[in-house]
């Protein structure tokens, strides 16, 4: 893989990152011109997930890792599914993922894999899928994995590098257009998404009319968003969507980090031509939901509107001062912190080297008695 070729792509996307769309107070703490100079660093690049150098932000690795909690999330998945999607190479060197059968996994993987599982019946082979604020890259390595599609990335050009690189070294002999392809004709065209697999691109673009997008993608970074960002986004959703496309939004109900407005996911701003598919919190992560919805213009089974309502009528008041939301917080953090301390003393007591001290000090104590 040519480094100074993707890096070269990546110069000219910041030299014109004034003309994109502003990043939100929250990406400007990971990607800003203190660290700009780190991403043209080929070893940086090539251990861009070792204790997460370049991906800060955009990779769950380090999150909940502990062996044995990873090892339940893994039962959750059948054997041949993970041996088709685990990840067959530690691609930016990750340090906090282990291995079964020669494949990688971390808890961001298996999220990864969670979410996928959520709506992969909805996929299909010749179609179009656009995923915005993709991470490094790796739910689209998921899908690719699975499905002969056309996958179109948009992200800011610090997290479009990363995901070049991360997907170049698994899909080789894949073809790929990044930003100074798309400077030739300063719009993605029918011909372009014909001749490449893999689209990544910043924000910004100009899509062809003629090109209609079968399914949307965004977890985890439009709660992250100005409104002014969502709106724009979703405008590029709404515009660009196929008649039964499908939207797969996975956010917080409400987020309040560095953001000047209270992104909840019911004041997302849908337009009323949705209906629910499925709608419910992750059962790893209870404070993210799960909305699948498909675009249709009549004959509603559950309309996306009402269903908002419904949503923020049952968890708005939950959310409704920044107190709550932090409280919200602080209670899950607390009840994560007792049961990390309960596993670890039981752990330590059923660890055989313990438990046999354990036997000794209690038949000593019973010998003493009688």
């Amino acid at each position: 893989m040519d480094l100074n070729f993707l890096k070269d792509n990546f110069k000219t996307a910041i030299d014109h990152e004034k003309n994109f769309i502003h990043k939100s107070k929250h990406w400007n703490n990971f990607f800003n011109e203190k660290n700009l100079n780190n991403f043209l660093v080929d070893e940086n690049l090539i251990n861009f997930r070792k204790d997460q150098r370049l991906s800060k932000g955009l990779d769950d690795s380090h999150n909940m890792t502990n062996k044995i909690k990873l090892e339940d999330y893994l039962n959750e998945f059948s054997d041949d599914f993970l041996i088709k999607n685990l990840a067959s190479k530690n691609i930016g060197n990750s340090n906090h993922n282990y291995k079964i059968l020669n494949l990688f996994y971390d808890y961001g993987e298996l999220c990864h894999l969670e979410y996928f599982k959520k709506f992969e019946k909805k996929l299909s082979n010749n179609s179009i899928i656009c995923e915005i604020g993709a991470g490094y890259g790796n739910l689209a390595r998921i899908i690719k994995n699975n499905f002969k599609v056309k996958i179109i990335l948009i992200d800011l050009p610090q997290a479009n590098l990363l995901q070049s690189y991360y997907l170049m070294s698994f899909f080789p002999n894949y073809r790929f257009y990044l930003y100074k392809d798309y400077l030739k004709e300063n719009c993605l065209s029918k011909e372009s998404i014909d001749k490449n697999d893999f689209f990544i691109l910043p924000p910004n673009l100009k899509i062809n009319d003629q090109i209609k997008i079968d399914f949307f993608i965004n977890t985890k970074s439009l709660m992250e968003m100005d409104y002014q960002m969502v709106k724009y986004y979703f405008n590029i959703i709404q515009k660009n969507i196929t008649k039964n496309g499908f939207f797969f939004n996975l956010n917080k109900y409400t987020h309040f980090k560095s953001s000047n407005w209270k992104n909840s996911i019911w004041d997302f701003p849908y337009d009323k031509n949705w209906d629910v598919i499925s709608s419910e919190p992750m059962k790893k992560q209870p404070q993210l939901h799960a909305l699948l919805t498909k675009r249709e213009y009549e004959n509603f089974n559950n309309n996306i509107l009402s269903h908002l309502q419904k949503l923020k009528d049952s968890h708005g008041k939950t959310y409704s001062k920044k107190s709550n939301y932090f409280k919200q917080k602080l209670q899950h953090k607390i009840k994560r912190v007792i049961y990390l301390i309960l596993r670890k003393v039981t752990n330590t007591i059923l660890n055989k080297k313990y438990l046999k001290k354990i036997i000794i000090f209690l038949q000593s104590v019973y010998q003493s008695k009688f």
